[in-house]
């Protein structure tokens, strides 16, 4: 007697089991879809030295200060820095004729003379004497450098101010810590001397200072801004 094996399909234990084989199939086959769509749209991350990362040229340069910078105003000590051009100055010229200069200079206002100003600040005038305002003043320090092996007089050298486009005249302060030029200057010396004008703080984008020394020599005219 033989006994027939063939598993029956209709059997509900054998299709309970294909059932089941099927639905993890399918689980399997939604994650395999769902990996490969999160590969696709997920960003890469950037590569080194990219175009889009930012480079060190974007950074602002410590060059890119403005260049342009205005000129300081003189105060205090001046040191000058042109040296005398000459020994003498053109012997054309008398005191007819004008040398303009800044206050850097230090001209030569005849054979071996040189003039130049030392220090310029700015203080408060006081009046010590009839017809003298007392209010913002300039001081000036102006030197004489004899450059020659004889004494040079300097009695008759006259210092004047003026300031602004019209060159309003600066009244002169006889204070007690200013003090004229002495009578001359003694061979291969410098002597100096003080003086103090009135200058309204709002006329000294332009003042200038002139120097008279002989009616054979040209006057010397240093200018410039001056400091408030």
């Amino acid at each position: 007697m033989t006994t027939d094996e063939t598993p029956d399909p209709t059997d509900p234990k054998r299709r309970r089991t294909r059932l089941i084989l099927g639905v993890l199939g399918g689980i399997v086959v939604l994650a395999l879809l769902a990996v490969g769509i999160w590969a696709v749209a997920s960003p890469k991350s950037p590569t080194p030295g990219a175009s889009g990362s930012p480079s060190a040229s974007s950074s602002p340069s410590p060059s890119a200060s403005a260049s342009a910078t205005p000129t300081p105003e003189p105060t205090g000590t001046i040191t000058p820095t042109a040296p005398p051009p000459s020994d003498a100055p053109d012997p054309a010229l008398d005191s007819d004729d004008t040398i303009d200069v800044g206050y850097q200079d230090q001209p030569v206002a005849a054979a071996g003379l040189v003039i130049r100003v030392s220090a310029l600040d700015a203080v408060q005038g006081n009046a010590d004497e009839p017809g003298e305002i007392a209010g913002p003043s300039l001081r000036f320090v102006v030197e004489f450098v004899n450059n020659t092996g004889a004494a040079i007089s300097l009695r008759d050298v006259a210092i004047n101010v003026d300031y602004g486009a019209d060159k309003t005249p600066a009244v002169e302060l006889n204070e007690s810590d200013t003090s004229p030029v002495p009578g001359e200057v003694a061979a291969n010396s410098t002597v100096s001397g003080t003086y103090t004008f009135n200058v309204p703080t709002d006329g000294r984008d332009q003042v200038r200072l002139t120097v008279f020394t002989t009616v054979d020599d040209p006057v010397i005219a240093f200018s410039g801004p001056a400091p408030r």
